[in-house]
């Protein structure tokens, strides 16, 4: 991912990030309503709208792994829901 106009980036330069990496942080400037992040998704260098891009396939998560596999998505869906009911909660003061 490329963000092509952040000024006050975490690392210092503007490029291709890593996963995980902190590339700025939320603000407002010039005629923004609130805080907003902007957000470009490419592959190979050519804008893609993610909603609607094919993503190749994968294949599905072998028997032995998917009662594991399931439960960590159940710890991770319910932090998540939490993050999301303090978000609402936050947005309604």
């Amino acid at each position: 991912m490329v963000h092509p106009r952040m000024g006050d980036t975490q690392s210092g330069r503007i490029g291709a990030i890593s996963t995980g990496e902190v590339i700025g942080f939320v603000g407002s400037t010039g005629l923004a309503t609130g805080p907003h992040l902007h957000y470009e998704f490419q592959v190979k260098g050519i804008h893609r709208n993610p909603l609607t891009y094919k993503s190749p396939g994968a294949a599905p998560i072998a028997a032995q792994y998917r009662e594991e596999f399931l439960r960590g998505a159940h710890v991770i869906g319910a932090q998540l829901d939490v993050i999301s009911r303090n978000a609402l909660a936050a947005s309604s003061r």
